[in-house]
């Protein structure tokens, strides 16, 4: 079976009305009856294939705006942002076949499937690492992935010609809960991703020495043996994990899963997710994220009797779910080029003969180093002086070209201890990391910052994410006793100045200088 043109059509033309209500913030159905009347027009009567391809046109819309993310420098947390905005306008998909209630078929909600793509790095994968979903549906579980790279698996057959259509590197159409379907592709993948559905099963099925009596169980162990030794998976199943009194996981089907999968497998979280969160899709079902960093190397694991804290704490929201998958992890810092800053690891700490310890422990010394100039150092008493030196530090051809970040580092009287670039993104926009930016504050000694970046459409007025970042770093500044003086924007012939213009920033008030110019400087 494949996708018929009206079919194609008509997911273009919902894919167009996505687009334009994510722009506008405007949702273009209210409810489903507006898709199904639509798709009526396209001579699409059956509203299950109704539903099916409104769901694929937002994962349409979804790899545009991924797509137009990637161009502008954005990081996956603010694509992130732009998915959950995208669900939000999104229609509601609450049409329930008698096999999709049967067997609890729910999609994932785009911002959770982007999640847990990035984490087990659906982003990354190349012609040398694939990734797997077993029990792929309409494919919003891969957006995060360039199909090509995804070999995929759907029983359903209207569900295997929307794959189709999608051109991933391969569709298959078996079982996904008969395991030996599945022998030549043990251990071939890099990365694993399912959302197989939740119900119980009639008659139990053995499988890697377990009797398992639950769909999704069984299927999620199935998949799991598809990953490579030290690959990762995502897997969505029903149900929430719950606690006793005494911290263990309560008896029954859970306990049995989730044992053998710290048996197997170094499970890096189990997510409880409030149902509340997939109610475009048709469901309030409380469901699970369990995410797993490769497999046991040994025999020898301890079986986990306890997630105490906040692991046993239920996500209810999508800020709270990205905080959960990623917490305060690293981003990636960018090169820096005027401000010379090292990471170096070095020196062993010997323990000696203390108690427990045999012998030396290694532990490394993380260093950053900044080396103050011995020549004079100039002294910036307006907005005009420092995007005078500011523009000498940008790249003349990129200014109309690309946007660049850069920072001055001023000391107590307003001199300047150097200027470090921290970041370069497209043509709109690029994306700065505040922690980076505080260590080079810290370790320079600064005492005040200037933050600067350019717009090459030639108009200096900041734009609302302008404002957004300048009170985002202002405030980190503040946490460590630091001041943002100004964030001035560059352009060939202008320049702008927050400290000038007595922008509003909420509570980040800029320090701003000894003497005040007007807050634009056209260069003669």
């Amino acid at each position: 079976m494949q996708l018929g043109q009206h079919h194609i059509d008509f997911v273009q033309t919902v894919t167009d009305k996505l687009m334009s209500g994510y722009q506008t913030g405007i949702a273009p159905f209210q409810n489903k009856t507006v898709y199904e009347k639509l798709a009526s027009q396209y001579k699409i009567l059956d509203k299950t294939e109704a539903k099916e391809l409104a769901e694929y046109a937002t994962l349409k819309a979804a790899r545009q705006i991924i797509e137009s993310g990637k161009s502008s420098g954005l990081d996956s947390k603010d694509q992130y942002r732009n998915l959950v905005k995208l669900y939000n306008i999104q229609p509601g998909i609450t049409h329930r076949s008698s096999w999709s209630t049967i067997y609890q078929q729910y999609s994932t909600p785009i911002p959770i499937s982007y999640a847990a793509g990035i984490w087990i790095g659906l982003d990354k994968l190349s012609s040398e690492e694939f990734a797997f979903e077993p029990s792929a549906g309409n494919g919003l579980l891969t957006v995060a992935a360039n199909p090509k790279y995804v070999d995929v698996n759907e029983i359903d057959k209207f569900r295997k010609a929307i794959l189709q259509d999608q051109h991933f590197s391969s569709v298959r159409n078996i079982d996904a809960s008969i395991s030996k379907k599945f022998k030549n592709s043990i251990g071939l993948y890099k990365a694993v991703i399912s959302n197989p559905p939740f119900d119980k099963l009639e008659i139990s099925k053995s499988f890697d020495g377990e009797d398992w009596k639950v769909l999704d169980h069984l299927m999620a162990a199935i998949a799991l043996n598809q990953i490579k030794p030290e690959g990762r998976a995502a897997l969505i199943v029903g149900g929430h994990t719950e606690y006793d009194e005494k911290g263990r996981i309560r008896a029954g089907k859970n306990r049995q899963f989730i044992g053998y999968l710290y048996k197997k497998y170094k499970v890096a979280d189990i997510i409880n997710i409030n149902g509340d969160l997939y109610r475009k899709q048709g469901t309030q079902f409380d469901i699970r994220l369990i995410l797993i960093d490769g497999k046991q190397q040994n025999g020898n694991v301890e079986y986990p009797s306890l997630v105490k804290d906040s692991k046993n704490n239920q996500v209810n929201t999508f800020n709270e779910l990205w905080d959960r998958i990623f917490g305060n992890m690293n981003r990636k810092s960018t090169n820096l080029l005027t401000l010379k800053l090292k990471l170096k690891a070095k020196a062993a700490l010997a323990l000696g003969n203390q108690k427990g310890i045999d012998g030396p422990t290694e532990i490394p010394e993380i260093e950053l180093r900044y080396k103050r100039p011995l020549h004079d150092l100039p002294q910036v008493t307006s907005s005009r002086e420092a995007a005078g030196i500011l523009r000498e530090h940008y790249n003349k051809n990129h200014l109309e070209l690309k946007e660049s970040m850069i920072c001055m580092l001023l000391d107590t009287k307003m001199k300047v201890l150097g200027i470090a670039k921290v970041s370069e993104g497209s043509k709109h926009a690029t994306v700065a990391d505040p922690a980076l930016i505080l260590a080079i504050a810290a370790k320079s000694n600064a005492s005040s910052v200037i933050l600067s970046h350019n717009h090459p459409s030639g108009d200096p007025k900041p734009s609302q994410p302008d404002l957004e970042i300048t009170k985002r770093i202002g405030g980190a500044l503040k946490l460590i006793g630091l001041q943002l003086a100004d964030h001035i924007i560059i352009t060939p012939n202008n320049y702008y100045s927050f400290g000038d213009s007595g922008q509003s920033l909420g509570s980040i008030r800029m320090k701003g200088y000894p003497k005040i110019n007007p807050k634009t400087f056209v260069v003669n």
